[in-house]
C-alpha cells in the first residue's frame, strides 16, 4: 500500500511499529523529536517560576514525574518560600509552606 507521497510503505507495519516505541517509553519520541528540551533549558533558566508552574501544574493532574523532576518542584518552591519570608509576604509564605509540604509528602 502507498501513502500519499507514494513511498510505497506499508501503513500497518508503519502502526505497529509507533505502537511497540509507545510500549517500551511512556513518553512517545514523537514529543522530544517535536520539543527538544534544549529549546526551553535557557527560558527556565532565566525565569525558574514558569518552570516551577508547569511542575505544579502537572503534580496537581498526578502526572508521573520522575524523583528529579519533584525534587526541583520541591526546590523552587522552598526558595520562593525562602523569598516571601525574607520580604514579608505573609499570604505568600504560607501558601508556599503548604505547597512544599504537599510535595515533600507526595515522595
Amino acid at each position: 500500500m502507498a501513502d500519499s507521497e507514494g513511498n510505497g510503505k506499508n501503513k500497518d507495519q508503519d502502526e505497529k511499529k509507533a505502537g511497540e516505541n509507545v510500549d517500551k517509553d511512556p513518553l512517545p519520541s514523537i514529543v522530544s523529536e517535536k520539543y527538544p528540551v534544549q529549546m526551553f533549558s535557557y527560558a527556565f533558566l532565566e525565569n525558574p517560576k514558569l518552570l516551577r508552574l508547569i511542575l505544579t501544574h502537572c503534580n496537581k493532574q498526578k502526572c508521573e514525574m520522575t524523583p528529579s523532576l519533584r525534587r526541583t518542584l520541591l526546590e523552587l518552591t522552598l526558595e520562593e518560600w525562602n523569598n516571601a519570608r525574607r520580604h514579608g509576604d505573609v499570604e505568600k509564605e504560607r501558601v508556599r509552606r503548604n505547597q512544599a509540604l504537599a510535595v515533600s509528602l507526595s515522595y
